[in-house]
């Protein structure tokens, strides 16, 4: 074992009272802060209105019903305040062995009518219930961490709570939240804070979140990776460069600890820009980082060569460069944001340019939406840009469209060329609204005598290939039929069927 891991200053010092002689880091657990950050709006409104506190200032509690989390104080703290604020609300959201104790302490100070027992909730379902309160209450002074603070302070709580070591780096006294010993110095926070004006307890929420972001799961991440690299080279100890050659155009570096030898290839940039040269030492972090810069720059290159042949967005980039080499999201965010410092990639430039184009190719809204869609935009940033064109234009856009699709249809019937003409529209994404405003009549050059002759064509061949096997009545009744179902009207089928009777009448 090389390094040990404690979630606080608290358990690190009593590690190390019980003789614990190893290297001990401090890293705070980690949350899942970023699930705070959604906030359902009409889902809290719901929250509040099923438990009955609207138009109430809510205290939590939340956390395990047990002895040691000593929420008999919490009630009783509580308590106090009744006696001069009457909006107040104590919503004590969990479960566990002192519930029932609890309970009946709230009957024996008669305050049922400020208190609810929510009862268990599913961590992932959590956030509500912070969400719509305004204060968190805690009296436990057993915490190595103080984890459900964290939580509320992610949601800008105001935190009242009972002193402990651990919450020295979270809660500073009248500024990120407030300590309190006993009901009357509880009573005293209170007042305190409900006497800041709006702009004064918005500094505190701030103040609160300030404290937090070291909790952030990915934060924890990062640093645990840190930590577990320190002790791999403790383990493995120093390289050093023993040999530097070319391959092709690029240098290969070769690295040994006395044991062991590996070789590392590395652009030649990079050999120049960190110095790197024979007999100079190298720990496992360092060759680390190094192998991380090559890959970023051989990113960076794909990138660029790619860039070269046309535009891409920040999105089409980056699952391009994920297909083709092993990179994390952190370093293909920087590749993208670099990218964009430099001016090679601007989305917004590029979605204005793509949406330019689709309309001078005549295309509908929907067809521009689903191919922006596609390359990493939002619908909704999208349609705000489509929603600045006049419905005039838009219009003018599908009639032009409609016109242009017409004129490679050589013949049919006019119900024929509208339905073709409805589909051809919708494939092209314009909306059933708009189909439904083009007539016809005003964007089709194909008029009546058009439409006969399409019939007379089409009659007279059905007509000679069903007169091979039938007698001519049932030969005129199916062709009758058959141009129906092509869409033509009833008295033009009237009129060719006995031109074609005379035509073989006289053959």
């Amino acid at each position: 074992m090389q390094i040990i891991i404690a979630p606080s200053e608290k358990t690190q010092s009593m590690l190390m009272r019980y003789g614990i002689r190893k290297e001990i880091v401090v890293i705070p657990t980690g949350l899942d802060l970023k699930k705070f950050e959604r906030v359902d709006t009409n889902f809290n409104i719901k929250l509040l209105k099923k438990l009955n506190l609207e138009n109430k200032f809510i205290f939590n509690f939340t956390g395990r019903l047990a002895e040691e989390k000593s929420i008999d104080i919490v009630i009783k703290v509580f308590s106090k305040i009744i006696e001069k604020y009457d909006d107040v609300h104590l919503m004590i959201v969990g479960d566990g062995p002192e519930k029932s104790k609890l309970v009946e302490q709230v009957k024996d100070l008669n305050i049922e009518k400020y208190v609810t027992f929510v009862g268990k909730v599913a961590q992932v379902d959590l956030a509500p219930y912070y969400q719509i309160s305004d204060g968190f209450i805690s009296a436990s002074v057993v915490e190595t961490q103080g984890l459900t603070i964290i939580e509320a302070m992610a949601n800008e709580l105001a935190v009242f709570a009972r002193y402990d070591e651990p919450l020295e780096s979270l809660v500073e006294h009248g500024v990120s939240g407030y300590y309190y010993e006993d009901e009357d110095t509880f009573l005293e926070c209170v007042n305190n804070y409900f006497q800041k004006s709006l702009k004064e307890k918005e500094t505190m929420k701030r103040q609160a979140k300030s404290k937090i972001d070291k909790y952030d799961s990915r934060i924890f991440g990062k640093k645990v990776m840190e930590v577990y690299q320190k002790a791999i080279d403790q383990y493995f100890g120093k390289f050093v460069i023993t040999d530097i050659y070319n391959v092709n155009d690029k240098k290969g570096i070769v690295v040994s600890n006395g044991e062991y030898e590996d070789i590392f290839i590395f652009d030649e940039d990079i050999l120049v820009e960190k110095g790197l040269k024979i007999g100079m030492d190298l720990s496992r972090n360092k060759i680390i980082d190094l192998e991380s810069e090559q890959k970023y720059h051989e990113a960076y290159q794909l990138a660029l060569r790619r860039l070269a042949r046309r535009d891409y967005t920040g999105f089409e980039l980056r699952e391009y460069l994920k297909s083709k080499i092993s990179i994390g999201d952190d370093e293909l965010d920087q590749i993208i944001a670099d990218l964009e410092k430099r001016r090679f990639v601007d989305d917004n430039r590029y979605m204005m340019d793509k949406i330019s184009y689709h309309r001078d190719q005549l295309r509908g809204n929907g067809w521009i939406l689903k191919d922006l869609y596609k390359r990493g935009f939002s619908f909704e940033e999208v349609q705000s840009e489509l929603d600045h064109e006049e419905p005039e234009a838009y219009l003018e856009r599908a009639v032009m469209r409609s016109k242009r699709f017409l004129k490679t249809l050589k013949d049919g019937s006019k119900m024929q060329r509208e339905n073709k003409l409805k589909q051809h529209l919708y494939r092209q994404g314009f909306e059933s609204e708009i189909i439904k405003v083009i007539e016809l009549d005003e964007v089709d050059v194909y008029d009546k005598e058009d439409e006969l002759e399409s019939l007379k064509n089409e009659m007279s061949k059905a007509y000679r290939r069903y007169r091979r096997k039938d007698d001519p009545k049932t030969a005129k009744d199916k062709v009758f039929k058959y141009a129906m179902n092509r869409g033509y009207r009833y008295d033009m089928i009237k009129e060719v069927i006995k031109e074609i009777e005379l035509e073989y009448e006289e053959d």
